[in-house]
This record gives structure tokens, sequence and C-alpha cells, in this order.
């Protein structure tokens, strides 16, 4: 599970997608005490047109008196509990990169992921934040 806080907006883009689950959403008070989010009030945007994974307030949530770090979210991530569930093009790049970085042992530096083709396997899952 990965933990992560809002800052000042009222949507909170998530760091590591894609997301499973939502476990919980608090607020959290001036003096650091966190009340839970009911999930009727929020709901999570998975994927929108550049993978990113956000969740949503229903309606304007507030938290004390505190301006910043007032939600905190605990979330699943990932793409599944067995291989089978990631993407086949991310387990090809994983294969055909270790297959390079074993035939060249470190003569290859930094091209070894773009000699073997793995960059252009994982392009699609790579998620370009601004």
């Amino acid at each position: 599970m990965h933990e992560q806080v809002l800052y000042e907006k009222q949507q909170l883009e998530l760091e590591f997608t894609p997301v499973q689950s939502v476990t919980s959403l608090s607020m959290v008070e001036s003096d650091n005490s966190e009340t839970v989010v009911a999930t009727t009030e929020y709901y999570l945007d998975n994927f929108d047109d550049d993978m990113r994974s956000i969740i949503r307030p229903v309606s304007v949530l507030t938290a004390g008196s505190r301006n910043e770090n007032n939600l905190k979210a605990v979330y699943v991530a990932g793409y599944g509990a067995l291989a089978s569930d990631v993407p086949s093009a991310l387990r090809r790049a994983i294969i055909v990169l270790a297959g390079q970085l074993y035939v060249n042992r470190g003569d290859c530096g930094d091209q070894c992921q773009s000699d073997c083709g793995a960059t252009h396997m994982i392009a699609p899952y790579i998620i370009k934040h601004a």
C-alpha cells in the first residue's frame, strides 16, 4: 500500500498506477487528527487520457484549518498479484532486457534498454507527469 497526501487541490493525482483499489481517504485536521471520508464522497478516476489515476471528491472537502496536506489516501496499486496480470508487452520487455544485459554484461551502458527494443515495448505504459 502507498500513502499519498493532497496539496491544496480538490483532486489528488496518485503517484503509482494502475490503482486497484482505494483503501481509505482521510481528512487531516490542523491538530494532525484524521477523519475518514465516506466512499460516497469521492470517486477514483482511474486512467484518463495519459494513464493517470486521480481521486476526485464529489463535493468540496474541507479539513480543519489546515491548508496543505489536508487529505491522505491509502491505496493499492499494480496490475495484480499474478505475473499473468502484468501486460504481456511489459513481461516481454523484461525478458528481452534481461537477455541483453546477460549477453553484454555491462558493456552496453545506458543504451541496453534502447538497443534491445525494450524502450518501444514499454513506451505506452510510461506515465509523464506535468
